[in-house]
């Protein structure tokens, strides 16, 4: 989201913004529907989430559903998933990398799940071989 959602969202009366909400989901729901098969039972539209609703329960600056970004005057900040002394702990979520979120958390999950494997069992996934070094 940008700035200019935020500001779009965040200007209008609860019953204009509880409307666009609706539209929005009804058109993902739609194309949803489209692209799967669906029937209108097989989907149920429970809510949409706007940058007011990220503000709302995350308390995110203007709305962002990322954790942070980086700019021209900012470093680009990666964190290792492991801490030097401290063996088989392998960190994961959403501040290990820019730009952080919801995204970042699920992948460094990941990688921290490939890590204890590699390290267990040799070999990374399900299949592919690696050679201890």
């Amino acid at each position: 989201m940008t700035d200019k959602a935020y500001d779009y969202f965040k200007s209008l009366d609860k019953e204009t913004y509880n409307k666009k909400k609706n539209e929005i989901g009804e058109r993902v729901r739609e194309e949803i529907k489209r692209y799967y098969n669906f029937s209108d039972e097989d989907i149920e539209l429970i809510d949409v989430a706007t940058p007011l609703t990220y503000e709302r329960y995350c308390h995110a600056y203007k709305g962002s559903y990322m954790s942070f970004i980086a700019t021209k005057q900012s470093k680009w900040l990666m964190h290792k998933s492991t801490l030097k002394g401290i063996n088989n702990l392998y960190l994961a979520g959403q501040w290990l990398m820019p730009p952080g979120g919801l995204p970042i958390a699920l992948f460094t999950g990941k990688y921290a799940i490939c890590r204890i494997i590699r390290k267990e069992h040799g070999y990374i996934g399900f299949r592919k071989r690696i050679r201890n070094s």
